[in-house]
């Protein structure tokens, strides 16, 4: 009896080794393949727009999304949704109540970043401007036309914010799961569509035809494209691992309780990083004008290489 016990333990152990080697290669494998992807976007991005007002744009309209997103969301909802969703699903073996919570969680992140979207969608004429200066060099008409701009783009790119909040529990559910695969091949995808979206520009950069707010909206829609890949390819493996989902917004569930008191720490943890991410965007703009997206392009060649 002993020695079967042994063995048993020695055989749960060589399976859970080949598990982590497997998860390890597959996320070092897409974070790999993600980087090479984001390179080729860069100097896609680089080529189409260079260092201009029409570039300064596309990345402002970026702040807004990627605040909603990555403050209420991000890595503060999957870091809290994680560990509830596995303690009713291994620990306490009730796989009923893990899918219940599962399901509340994802129609309450996209309930709540539609209605965040919709308030920024709304009120992006007064917010983008506090981030935005308008710089001494720069002409009040000329101004008022770029905030134009990053309002307009701002307002598709929330179309991603929605997309991927409710991206981040199909992400938690797979990597709860062990399925670590179409998680790491969304990352990839996301950055696929963004280069899709810059292709039009490169196109009419090549045929001598540049216009650079086409290439601005092209990109943009880039950008939604991307996050429907990114959480589109994760649907299917939901139906592999099991899920029962419910259109359930129970957020009386002492499970989805759980999960939003343990978001409020990783919440304001992220917001002072977006603070700080604010109060440089407003220097470098209020400073020198168009210098933004350059500042940018560097920032992510350090991400490279470190």
């Amino acid at each position: 009896m002993l020695q079967a016990a042994s063995g048993v333990s020695q055989d749960t152990g060589m399976i859970q080794r080949v598990h982590i080697r497997r998860a390890t290669f597959i996320l070092t494998s897409a974070f790999v393949v993600s980087r090479v992807f984001g390179l080729v976007r860069t100097l896609l991005f680089a080529f189409v727009f260079g260092a201009g007002a029409t570039s300064d744009a596309y990345i402002q309209a970026f702040y807004i999304p990627d605040f909603i997103f990555n403050v209420v969301a991000g890595g503060a909802l999957a870091s809290a949704f994680i560990p509830v969703f596995t303690k009713y699903m291994s620990g306490d073996n009730d796989e009923r109540s893990a899918w219940h919570v599962a399901s509340a969680a994802l129609n309450l992140a996209i309930g709540i970043m539609i209605v965040l979207a919709l308030i920024s969608i709304i009120f992006a004429g007064q917010i983008i401007p506090l981030y935005n200066p308008k710089p001494p060099s720069v002409n009040l008409q000329d101004y008022t036309t770029h905030i134009d701009l990053i309002i307009s783009l701002a307002r598709i790119m929330l179309l991603q914010a929605i997309i991927l909040g409710g991206g981040v529990i199909v992400t938690s559910v797979l990597n709860a799961r062990q399925n670590f695969l179409l998680p790491a091949v969304g990352n990839v995808l996301y950055n696929v569509g963004i280069i899709i979206g810059l292709l039009p520009g490169v196109f009419l950069a090549f045929i001598g035809h540049r216009n650079d707010i086409t290439a601005a909206y092209a990109a943009t829609w880039g950008v939604v494209l991307g996050a429907v890949l990114q959480v589109a390819i994760q649907i299917p493996g939901l139906r592999k691992v099991g899920m029962h989902y419910t259109f359930s917004f129970d957020w009386r569930h002492p499970g989805v309780i759980q999960v939003g008191r343990m978001m409020v720490p990783r919440i304001i943890n992220a917001a002072m990083l977006y603070f700080s991410i604010f109060v440089d965007r407003f220097l470098i703009v209020l400073l020198v004008a168009n210098a933004l997206s350059g500042f940018v392009t560097q920032y992510y060649h350090c991400l490279l290489y470190t």
